[in-house]
């Protein structure tokens, strides 16, 4: 047994995770996820995210969760506890966005964080959920109610014309089972070691399957299975940059 297992079943049980399923469901990375990393006994290979989630759960720092599955430290005391912030903003906006609920900010430390783009086919670039305010760019407003709360940029045309380039969708993780017919929302897929993400229109289709469409016709719908989900992004708004002109300039 790796000695990353051996800490890893330790952890799990002092945080009273009594089975791997316990651990998937405390973290929300997948079963298959999680399965793996205890038959290899490392998260070498495992995506950024996938790290980042499992030490949320087990309440360490992403950075000695890699020294430890590298060798590098031997051990993680029981007694060295990092605080998250919770994952799921589930007191967040249920009943839409108000004027109330947004606040304007100089975006420097409090601002919603935008981790990455939303590219051509409505993929999403690799991101992680590290709010670094020196490694993530913030735009000008924050969202109280739901400080979990990421935005992504729009840089194609998959969900034009609602979204277009340049704006930015802000969204909340939610847990997949809150997923909502109709509803447009960030998809990350259990891809193994790489899960894709992507932002569609979600339309239950039955037999424990959705279809992922974009709302420009030109790109073809994607079919998944639920259970391949791994996480889920809740669209809460949109944000779209003011463009201050010159006097005497007019907007083309």
């Amino acid at each position: 047994m790796s000695r990353f297992l051996e800490w890893l079943q330790h952890r799990t049980q002092l945080a009273g995770l009594n089975t791997q399923q316990d651990l998937a469901d405390a973290s929300g990375v997948s079963m298959r996820v999680i399965t793996r990393i205890y038959a290899t006994g490392t998260v070498a290979k495992a995506e950024r995210s996938t790290k980042l989630w499992l030490a949320r759960a087990l309440k360490v720092s992403v950075r000695d969760l890699e020294k430890l599955d590298s060798g590098n430290v031997k051990w993680i005391p029981d007694d060295r506890v990092v605080e998250w912030e919770q994952p799921f903003g589930l007191k967040g906006l249920e009943s839409g966005t108000t004027t109330a609920q947004i606040r304007a900010t100089d975006g420097q430390d409090r601002g919603v964080p935008v981790l990455g783009k939303v590219t051509a086919g409505g993929a999403v670039e690799s991101f992680t959920f590290d709010r670094d305010p020196e490694d993530v760019r913030r735009l000008p407003i924050e969202l109280p109610d739901c400080p979990s709360a990421f935005a992504l940029e729009i840089d194609g045309d998959s969900m034009t014309p609602l979204y277009q380039p340049g704006e930015c969708v802000i969204l909340r993780p939610v847990p997949r089972e809150e997923l909502h017919d109709g509803e447009d929302a960030l998809i990350q897929l259990d891809g193994g070691e790489d899960g894709k993400s992507c932002f569609k229109r979600v339309v239950v289709v039955g037999e424990g399957k959705i279809r992922l469409l974009s709302l420009n016709s030109k790109y073809a719908p994607l079919d998944v299975l639920f259970e391949n989900i791994a996480r889920v992004g809740r669209v809460v708004g949109k944000y779209t940059p003011v463009t201050i002109l010159s006097p005497g300039r007019s907007a083309k």
